[in-house]
């Protein structure tokens, strides 16, 4: 067990470093290890977002939930609102093609995993997020998104049952407002600050 912890400290201060292709070499050793396999595909997945590529992490952060469902438990501390998460399979989701903005193809941009997130986990929503990037306006958005479950309420402000309140669809009409806009600035970035749920 020490020999083992002293190759995960290794691997770690090379990823620390930098040297990113040393530490793959050690972690990739390390997933034949029933011990450690789980910690060393969480690793690599990291190494790929760093090296620009988030498409290959999300296969890996996968691969760490599969291996070990609990892994929260060994990330946050015991007070933290997502100690408790267990892995319990992929929610459905489905792909989205294109920008849900402007309806152009996007790519791979970043690999979001509720391990490396220290907020509140939203558990309509998987714990690993590929983040696209749109050609056309450079919109960020989810590769995948949650189906909407939703039932009807007396109440108009309430929303019954599990999901986000998110009507992607309605998103080409905020393209339209956005790009308007630009009348207004001189600048051609804009940036979303405070956006959560409902």
């Amino acid at each position: 067990m020490d020999l083992l912890q002293k190759h995960i400290e290794i691997g770690e201060e090379a990823m620390a470093n930098g040297n990113y292709e040393k530490a793959s070499e050690i972690f990739l050793k390390l997933t034949k290890s029933e011990l450690s396999s789980f910690y060393a595909y969480f690793c690599l997945a990291k190494i790929a977002n760093f090296t620009n590529d988030p498409l290959t992490a999300k296969g890996l952060y996968y691969k760490a939930f599969e291996i070990k469902p609990d892994l929260c438990s060994l990330v946050f501390a015991q007070n933290h609102p997502n100690f408790g998460y267990v892995f319990k399979g992929m929610l459905e989701e489905p792909k989205q093609e294109v920008c849900p903005l402007c309806g152009k193809p996007g790519e791979p941009y970043w690999c979001y995993c509720l391990l490396e997130n220290f907020a509140a986990y939203v558990q309509s929503f998987n714990p690993v997020r590929l983040w696209m990037h749109c050609r056309g306006c450079r919109h960020l958005y989810s590769e995948e998104f949650p189906v909407q479950k939703f039932e009807p309420s007396k109440d108009p402000g309430k929303l019954k049952g599990k999901g986000m309140p998110t009507m992607t669809q309605m998103l080409s009409g905020y393209s339209l407002l956005l790009s308007k806009l630009g009348s207004f600035t001189q600048g051609n970035e804009l940036l979303e600050i405070g956006v959560g749920r409902l």
